[in-house]
């Protein structure tokens, strides 16, 4: 059903790729006095539990863990971990967070669970006939590791694009047989990040600990401000 939903979300895709604005507050998100220089990145990480309750997850990216090649390609990873402090509760109130600390109870998440992560993706720049920037997704990787050995994962995939009005087929799905994944995408078309253009990757797994249920987690890290967790 997964593969089915992927595939025919391609085939119906149009000229507009629709944007979604996230209500969290606890995203990590680029800010850049020169808006028309750089994209607006933005990693964003949600838990949820096995009765529904979400939780907003801190992301980090650490100024040396972006890498400049010396062909221009460039390097960017974003990390993460599940840990009380670095969470906050979604309210019932639409684009309202609860920061757990404070205060604030969390008796359904497992603290202990400790699961740690990270997520890169690799891309080159060009420039394009009509003047504008390009950007090429060229690879994505990333890891999930526990400190729990009774701590299972499992339903991993993977979801990574790099496409505009005019190139809307750069998208993929993959199954991770690990807990790490590295792949190349393949792609050969080069891709504005205005309007329509988004570059990215998703990642989504499932916990389960004994007691606790299972809890999906979704990490979605794009250069571009637009958010693929809708092609899985």
């Amino acid at each position: 059903m997964i593969i089915n939903k992927i595939f025919k979300k391609i085939m119906c895709c149009t000229a507009i790729v629709t944007l979604l604005t996230s209500n969290t507050g606890f995203a990590f998100a680029a800010n850049d006095t020169n808006a028309s220089s750089k994209p607006a990145e933005r990693c964003t990480i949600t838990l949820t539990g096995p009765h529904g309750t979400q939780y907003n997850v801190q992301a980090f990216e650490a100024p040396q863990l972006e890498k400049r090649s010396a062909d221009g390609s460039i390097s960017k990873t974003y990390s993460y971990s599940l840990e009380n402090q670095y969470m906050h509760l979604e309210a019932a109130t639409k684009g309202q967070s609860i920061n757990l600390l404070g205060g604030q109870n969390n008796d359904e998440w497992d603290d202990s669970i400790s699961v740690h992560g990270f997520i890169t993706i690799n891309y080159s720049t060009t420039t394009l006939s009509n003047g504008q920037k390009g950007y090429l997704l060229t690879s994505v990787s990333g890891r999930w590791t526990k400190s729990d050995n009774h701590v299972t994962m499992s339903g991993k995939r993977v979801a990574y694009t790099c496409q505009d009005a005019n190139h809307q087929q750069q998208i993929t799905l993959k199954y991770p047989s690990s807990n790490s994944f590295s792949y190349r995408t393949n792609y050969s078309s080069y891709v504005s990040d205005i309007a329509t253009g988004v570059l990215g990757a998703n990642s989504h797994i499932e916990l389960n600990h004994a007691g606790s249920g299972t809890w999906s987690l979704d990490v979605t890290c794009n250069y571009f401000d637009n958010n693929i967790i809708d092609y899985l």
